[in-house]
């Protein structure tokens, strides 16, 4: 509350609640203020409970340092010190020190950026940027999520938004759930920060209050609270947006922003959709999404300022990695490097070459997915094309291991993880990889189907050990398309395969690797279908791609 406010309000004071104030900043007790007033203490509790009621002083809840009491005379001897007895201005005086220091320039919003990064490091596009000022300014959205892949901006928007949009509010923090901190760690330092440091609170106070303290700050000020990498406390092995264990209480805490009236706005970045966002959407236009795709114009302007030549395959290029400029940094890094600045040059060499940096940006997204999730992806690369959903139902229902429904399921949390695409083709929806993230998983494939046959190969003496050794060789058919691969359309998998398997010494030498393979054939033909699955069909086409002998 500002001065002209308070005053307004004092003035408006009737008699008897005036006099009442007055003896309670002499420092009297109810019985003294009673007697003063012919009432009794009850009623001088009533008066005292009305005038924080009309100063807007917070309901008292448990954990509070400050009474209510106390903070209605720390208000007043802010703004009519010479109201305060000496003998209590004594006692409140590192209070009033405080707050009056801060409140010396009303008109600069207290903030707090944590580690927040450079945000002349943007990679935004106007239309975004312009999207979400209008959702927290204009609409006055509860919640708004930044969505998409990693590297493709989202940190550097929510910086570069919040600097410029910093006038409109009271209170602007930013924090970084990167390391995966409690929620009541997390609300504990917001409520701490949005109290200007008067609210310190009790270890008992569980979460439940603390987000009721913390809805009570955001309706008193205009505030915009900032939490990045929100997916770092969603479960990895799962479908996209459950929480860790220990993290379901950030749900609670979404709900709640999301339901209750207040004034203020949460920003949060990630990868993955919290599962409470998309209900709370439903239910309300106040909590919204925002999924960036990148943009082509930001993309070339990367290009351009890495000097790069070839300006003909630019575009090439810039579809390969779909926009994202942290992708693009780190290829133009290796053009520059080891390509001389010539983009034409280094699609020659790998139109989908993965880098290190790259793979682990996909990396940790995949590491995250469900078995099936993942099972959907190997699927697709291994296929290399778009593909319906009646074509994925077919392949992956077909064991009855799969039900149609949890395909579905999947299919939508790879889509918002940003994993997978999907596009209409006469009317029809269909689903395919980007071309990098495709090129990683069937590199993922061949490295590991060729580990699996390579140690299976050296269970001669045991065979019965060979099937634990076999798992992508089992699960999944590793024979594309012959139409597509003899127009020159793909390049094998299979032949991948066999290409790698000449890596490992033991292997060299062609007609060791095909009594290598005959053996442990001849071995899986023993079992059951149901134990094998593909590996039998798999090595069949292995050992018929190694009868061309072209290598």
């Amino acid at each position: 509350m500002d001065k002209d406010e308070f005053t307004l309000r004092f003035q408006e004071l009737s008699p008897k609640p005036r006099k009442v104030l007055k003896l309670l900043l002499e420092g009297n007790t109810d019985d003294e203020i009673a007697q003063a007033i012919s009432a009794t203490p009850a009623t001088v509790r009533k008066h005292v409970q009305n005038l924080c009621d009309r100063f807007g002083i917070r309901s008292e809840i448990a954990g509070l340092k400050l009474n209510r009491r106390e903070e209605l005379i720390v208000l007043v001897g802010k703004y009519k010190p010479e109201l305060v007895s000496d003998r209590f201005r004594a006692i409140i005086a590192p209070v009033l020190a405080t707050t009056t220091t801060v409140d010396d320039t009303p008109n600069q919003p207290h903030q707090d950026w944590g580690d927040a990064p450079d945000p002349s490091v943007l990679f935004e596009t106007l239309e975004d940027h312009n999207t979400l000022k209008e959702w927290i300014l204009q609409d006055h959205c509860r919640i708004v999520a930044l969505l998409g892949m990693g590297g493709i901006g989202k940190t550097s928007l929510s910086v570069k938004l919040a600097q410029q949009i910093e006038n409109e509010f009271e209170f602007i923090i930013w924090r970084s759930l990167r390391n995966a901190p409690p929620l009541t760690k997390l609300l504990t330092e917001l409520i701490n920060f949005l109290s200007r440091g008067q609210n310190i609170l009790s270890q008992d106070v569980n979460i439940t209050d603390k987000i009721s303290i913390l809805i009570e700050y955001l309706q008193k000020s205009r505030c915009l609270v900032i939490l990045d990498n929100w997916h770092t406390i969603l479960s990895p092995g799962d479908f996209a947006g459950h929480y860790k264990k220990d993290y379901k209480d950030y749900g609670q805490l979404l709900n709640r922003l999301g339901k209750q009236s207040h004034q203020s706005c949460l920003l949060l970045t990630s990868r993955e959709t919290p599962r409470e966002i998309p209900v709370l959407q439903a239910e309300t236009v106040v909590v919204r999404t925002l999924e960036m795709q990148g943009s082509q114009k930001v993309a070339r302007q990367i290009l351009k300022d890495k000097k790069l030549s070839g300006e003909a395959q630019w575009g090439t290029l810039i579809n390969v990695y779909r926009c994202n400029p942290l992708a693009l940094k780190i290829v133009s890094k290796t053009i520059q490097e080891l390509f001389d600045n010539d983009v034409a040059k280094f699609l020659a060499q790998s139109l989908t070459y993965v880098l290190r940096d790259i793979r682990i940006l996909i990396e940790d997204q995949v590491n995250r997915l469900s078995e099936l999730g993942k099972k959907i992806l190997y699927w697709l690369a291994i296929q290399q094309k778009p593909a319906t959903l009646e074509q994925l139902q077919e392949s992956l229902c077909a064991s009855k291991s799969v039900l149609p429904s949890d395909l579905i399921v999947a299919l939508e949390s790879l889509k918002e993880r940003s994993l997978i695409e999907t596009h209409k083709e006469n009317s029809t929806s269909l689903f395919t990889l980007q071309p990098v993230v495709m090129e990683y998983i069937r590199d993922e494939i061949v490295k590991q189907v060729s580990q699996e046959i390579y140690e299976a190969s050296l269970q001669a003496s045991e065979p019965e050990k060979i099937l634990n050794k076999l798992n992508l060789l089992r699960n999944h058919a590793l024979k594309e398309s012959q139409s597509d691969i003899s127009e020159g359309k793909l390049t094998s998998i299979i032949s991948l395969i066999k290409a790698r398997l000449y890596t490992y010494e033991a292997l060299r030498n062609q007609n060791t690797m095909i009594d290598s393979l005959n053996q442990i054939k001849s071995y899986l033909e023993s079992k059951s279908k149901l134990e094998v699955g593909y590996a039998v069909e798999n090595l069949y086409n292995l050992l018929e791609e190694l009868k061309k002998n072209d290598i």
